[in-house]
């Protein structure tokens, strides 16, 4: 079984434990750092935008066979992201309103 795992807001992990990823993991921009540290062994992370930009250059340092998911923040942090693999996947430009 694959060892995935979030690291992100309370709200985002509530969520995701409610579909079965119970190893979540609450972080802030003051201790993201060191639950990065500690969980970056997982073959999955995902992580906020905002959260990520803040740990990206040790993310760039991981093994490729790690995966770190950069998931859009609540706020809309992020979207840019998602447009870019939706036009990537069906190879056509999108609008986002």
């Amino acid at each position: 079984m694959v060892k995935i795992c979030f690291i992100g807001d309370a709200l985002t992990a509530s969520g995701l434990n409610l579909v079965g990823i119970k190893d979540t993991h609450i972080a802030t921009e003051e201790n993201i750092n060191e639950i990065f540290e500690k969980e970056m062994q997982k073959e999955i992370i995902v992580i906020p935008t905002t959260l990520y930009q803040l740990i990206k250059e040790k993310v760039k340092k991981l093994p490729p066979t790690s995966i770190v998911v950069e998931l859009p923040d609540a706020n809309g942090v992020g979207k840019d992201v998602v447009k870019r693999m939706f036009e990537n996947a069906i190879g056509r430009s999108i609008n986002v309103k």
